[in-house]
């Protein structure tokens, strides 16, 4: 999928909860709609982010779709809130 205008294709990142070795399944992040995401796809006018860059954003603000059977969003790149520079 190629997004169009300034918009992005991000994935979830799965750091939001981690598995003990019991099989207990524990919470990471506080569920304030931002969590880390892995940038798939940009638009021909997006200029802040590149493919497989690791971005915060407000997952609310963009719009769930399903690509290879994988759950995703396409969301404008104004509610990227951050790059991670790792």
């Amino acid at each position: 999928m190629n997004p169009t205008k300034r918009n992005v294709l991000v994935v979830d990142a799965g750091e939001d909860t981690k598995t003990t070795a019991g099989g207990i399944i524990l919470q990471t992040t506080v569920e304030t709609g931002s969590k880390p995401g892995f940038v798939l796809a940009v638009g021909p006018q997006v200029e802040c982010v590149k493919p497989k860059d690791r971005v915060a954003l407000d997952w609310g603000k963009g719009m769930p779709i399903t690509v290879k059977g994988e759950k995703a969003i396409l969301i404008n790149e104004d509610f990227i809130l951050g790059v991670y520079n790792e």
